[in-house]
């Protein structure tokens, strides 16, 4: 079955199939089998090679997020409908919790310039710290949360004010 996905605006075609070991996953010429481990609570395991790897997969309403080898991606579902809500200037707008977690650091406050890139926050989830960067440049509009509170990956914890 052949798929696409949307990380950083580059569209990477992938198929997968099904094969005795497990999901068979191919993208730029690799050949990567994935597995479900239901004794750690549904996280992945990637073989690639000789080497394997533990990952969590995420879908949420529009993305999907990959917690791979203490990295985080985030990629985008295609769309057909370039003006539908949840699109690309309000994910570049709004930064959200890339899971329910803890609200341990929040380094801006309403009126703050912020840098690409530039990390905004920091929320604890399983186990692990997760930078909350700006995806562009710009200055904060709003900011929810306080530090210890618990987050939902519905709530923008960080919003930039729309580009002039």
């Amino acid at each position: 079955m052949k798929r696409d996905l949307i990380l950083d605006g580059e569209t990477l075609g992938f198929t997968i199939d099904e094969v005795a070991e497990g999901t068979q996953l191919k993208l730029d010429g690799a050949v990567h089998v994935l597995t479900c481990d239901e004794a750690s609570g549904g996280r992945l395991k990637i073989r690639d090679g000789h080497r394997s790897h533990r990952a969590r997969v995420v879908r949420e309403k529009e993305r999907v997020l990959v917690w791979l080898d203490g990295r985080t991606f985030e990629f985008a579902l295609p769309s057909s409908d370039s003006d539908s809500p949840g699109g690309e200037e309000t994910s570049k707008n709004e930064i959200h919790a890339p899971m329910p977690g803890t609200l341990i650091k929040l380094e801006v406050t309403v009126g703050d310039t912020v840098q690409e890139g530039q990390t905004v926050a920091v929320v604890e989830a399983m186990k692990m710290e997760h930078n909350l960067r700006a995806a562009r440049a710009g200055k904060v509009s709003a900011v929810s949360g306080t530090v210890g509170q618990i987050v939902d990956t519905d709530t923008a914890l960080v919003v930039l004010a729309d580009e002039e």
